[in-house]
């Protein structure tokens, strides 16, 4: 059983993370050349939805003495600033702290497909310090 959450993409967020990141590909923040590379307007990064992501994931497991460990997906689509998207997530049977996600645009589009967001139990020993 999936649910969902809303991400709000901001109309400045590509150009925020652009000059952030050094991601300085003027398909993200030039509209002429978005559109000479066969887009409708600036496309929004992919590292920058991928961060958010694991953000509101991250806040989810907040309450749970979790720690994050990995994220990986398969990008599948086009994102725009200005765009809502739907965080779809679910735990692996199971696996309470192992999560499954795809994000959808509002055509009903997957623009991301196939994520896992991986954490582990602070009360793992494994994963435990040892004082010297």
């Amino acid at each position: 059983q999936f649910k969902q959450i809303v991400l709000k993409i901001g109309k400045k967020d590509a150009i925020r993370y652009a000059r952030a990141s050094g991601d300085n590909n003027p398909i993200h923040t030039n509209y002429i050349i978005a559109r000479a590379a066969g887009f409708k307007k600036p496309v929004l990064q992919g590292m920058y939805l991928l961060g958010l992501i694991y953000t509101k994931l991250t806040e989810l497991q907040s309450g749970l003495q979790a720690k994050p460990h990995s994220i990986s997906c398969r990008f599948s689509g086009i994102s725009y600033p200005g765009d809502n998207l739907d965080l779809e997530f679910a735990t692996r049977p199971g696996q309470d702290l192992n999560l499954e996600f795809n994000v959808i645009n509002s055509n009903g589009k997957k623009v991301i497909k196939e994520g896992h967001f991986e954490s582990f139990s602070l009360h793992d020993r494994k994963f435990e310090t040892k004082d010297t």
